[in-house]
């Protein structure tokens, strides 16, 4: 998010308990896991309205995967 401030848009970064609920283990089949990564590092972002940062935990046969788009 950006905000106002002396003439000029700056950003305002908040604590993390604000920015993304609890992060829970989206379980994913060990086929899928490889594309669910690309897709989900590969999906746009709409930079007026949405935040820069993206964090998803894939859950997978092997144990879990962060993925930390910015």
């Amino acid at each position: 998010m950006h905000r106002e401030g002396e003439g000029r848009r700056r950003p305002e970064f908040r604590p993390p308990e604000e920015s993304f609920g609890a992060l829970r283990a989206e379980p994913v089949p060990s086929a899928r896991l490889h594309r669910t990564l690309v897709q989900a590092a590969g999906a746009g972002t709409l930079q007026a309205t949405e935040r820069p940062l993206r964090v998803r935990v894939l859950s997978g046969s092997q144990g879990h995967v962060p993925v930390v788009v910015v």
